[in-house]
């Protein structure tokens, strides 16, 4: 699949082009040298960058975030590659630069997302390909970052683009599920906010698009999954002090039976910051409501990511920005243990050297291990006794329903 290219130096839209970028890193508060980069971007597309001359009128950084930017926007060209192959390389580079320089990838995120106002230039064809790169080269570093307001920007875009139909069938669903359940919600908000002596609580169902509804995958032996709506209402609560969320989620399982234990994302973040606790209640007889509660300041980090959580400047448990990583730009001696990237960006550190695909399965999932049935090192097929390098993304294709592990599998793993 042909990346998106850059617009021509030359063209109007270049100016366009440009003055949006400038003002998105504005208002991402990244350093005036991604603001020189941005100048520079008609350099990317020669096939001879003047690395001196650059790095001597303007410094060293916008130089880096250049060639890191000319790095994923222009990798090397391979007759042998697959689609899968290639997505899985740009989002093993991409996540790479995610630990050893954020900005730099927030560079080229702004550029991505800045090439919407393109759209209207490209041909069917090429907006094809600028929506299907969205939905499986760009959408997992949007959510690795937090950025969960641009990512579902781009996938209900995308979405729209690639199938218009089931957009336009799943803005009416969506539609249909709003009215189904707005009775039930105005009664659920009253019962809360005449039982409740927490002040300022705000109360809203959960926002739905067509495009959270529906999974994308890369691979096209994957159909997508059948787009579903949830089977019961979902409602957002939003207060102003932490522990103010504790003290409505005990008042909603006084007054309500919780049918599920509670996820408690308050007190251990997700990997990119998304702070909430869940709770599902019975409500009436015939009645669920899944409640999402958490701060407004939550909800900013929930919503911006780490553009929200560099801002306040306060650490977050469990986000990958906050942990140092020196390991993955470090390459490991012979004897060192290494590093590899989960799909959806995790860095997984250490692993022995010699395991293999299998010992990985076995390590992100003890029980599942057994379940593995196919494996990938950077979107390459994989038998099961592959060992694994520093860097490479593994993915591990799990059957739930039958074991596939065998003798010889178990004879051929290191751990």
């Amino acid at each position: 699949m042909e990346q998106y290219r850059l617009p021509p130096s030359t063209d109007v839209r270049a100016e366009h082009y440009a003055r949006d970028l400038l003002e998105l890193l504005d208002e991402w508060g990244l350093s005036q040298n991604t603001q020189t980069a941005a100048h520079l971007l008609h350099h990317l597309a020669s096939p001879t960058l003047d690395t001196d001359a650059i790095r001597q009128k303007f410094g060293e950084r916008p130089l880096e975030l250049l060639l890191r930017a000319k790095n994923i926007l222009y990798p090397p060209k391979s007759k042998s590659a697959t689609e899968r192959s290639i997505h899985a390389e740009h989002l093993r580079r991409c996540y790479y630069l995610a630990y050893i320089d954020h900005e730099a990838l927030l560079f080229i995120l702004a550029m991505r997302l800045v090439s919407l106002g393109d759209i209207d230039h490209l041909s069917a064809d090429e907006r094809m390909v600028w929506a299907k790169q969205n939905l499986s080269h760009y959408l997992p570093v949007f959510e690795l970052l937090g950025l969960h307001n641009y990512a579902q920007a781009l996938r209900d875009i995308s979405l729209r683009l690639t199938n218009k139909a089931l957009y336009q069938q799943l803005e009416g669903q969506i539609e249909t599920y709003y009215q189904t359940y707005h009775h039930l919600f105005l009664q659920f908000q009253q019962r809360v906010m005449t039982s409740s002596s927490i002040p300022d609580v705000r109360i809203k169902p959960q926002e739905l698009s067509p495009a959270d509804l529906y999974t994308f995958h890369h691979d096209k032996d994957t159909p997508p999954n059948t787009p579903k709506l949830p089977n019961h209402l979902m409602v957002d609560m939003l207060l102003d002090h932490e522990a103010d969320c504790y003290a409505l989620l005990g008042i909603l399982h006084q007054q309500f039976t919780p049918i599920k234990p509670v996820t408690d994302y308050l007190a251990n973040p997700r990997l990119n910051g998304y702070r909430a606790l869940i709770s599902t209640l019975q409500v009436s007889d015939k009645a669920l409501v899944t409640v999402h509660i958490r701060t407004h300041e939550a909800e900013k980090v929930n919503t911006h990511g780490i553009l929200e959580a560099k801002r306040i400047g306060k650490p977050i448990k469990n986000v990958w920005w906050d942990n140092p990583h020196h390991s993955i730009a470090h390459k490991p001696s012979d004897k060192e243990p290494i590093g590899v990237f989960a799909p959806d960006g995790r860095w997984i550190y250490p692993i022995q050297q010699g395991f293999t695909v299998l010992d990985f399965a076995f390590r992100i999932h003890s029980e599942l291990g057994a379940y593995a049935r196919h494996f990938w090192i950077n979107g390459k097929p994989a038998v099961h006794h592959h060992m694994i390098r520093h860097t490479d993304l593994i993915e591990v294709d799990f059957d739930r329903h039958t074991p596939h592990i065998n003798t010889t599998w178990l004879e051929s793993a290191y751990s």
